[in-house]
């Protein structure tokens, strides 16, 4: 998952973090989280392990860089952008309370997300998850 470490970004983070857990999926969270040691604290005592914070990545170069190791790109707005410009298969992880309101892109549902800037706030209208 690439995200800016931050409280709002929070819910994001959770629905990632289980969708993993649930299908057995390793994984790293990069991203700045300068002034969030209180929220990786947190993640850390509810079960998270702090090795998992790569810290601040330049997207684009870090994924090239790793593109044998990663199966897919995780976030909202840019990084999705980003990761799916290399080819990467991009989830899009909800802001809801449901980490099965999360979606990978497809041909069926990118001009929604492109419309709502690569973030799920609301399913009412995407219906459309793969969870």
């Amino acid at each position: 998952m690439i995200t800016r470490i931050s409280k709002d970004k929070l819910p994001s983070i959770i629905n990632f973090v289980k969708i993993c857990n649930k299908y057995n999926i390793d994984y790293d969270i990069a991203g700045a989280f300068d002034n969030a040691s209180d929220i990786i604290s947190s993640l850390v005592k509810d079960g998270l392990n702090k090795n998992v914070f790569l810290g601040y990545v330049d997207t684009i170069p870090f994924l090239k860089e790793h593109a044998d190791k990663y199966l897919f790109v995780a976030g909202v707005g840019q990084a999705i952008m980003e990761g799916t410009s290399l080819g990467y298969p991009s989830l899009v992880t909800s802001f809801t309370d449901d980490y099965q309101d999360s979606s990978f892109i497809t041909p069926d549902n990118i001009e929604y997300l492109k419309s709502e800037n690569f973030v799920i706030r609301n399913t009412q209208r995407l219906n459309m998850s793969c969870f």
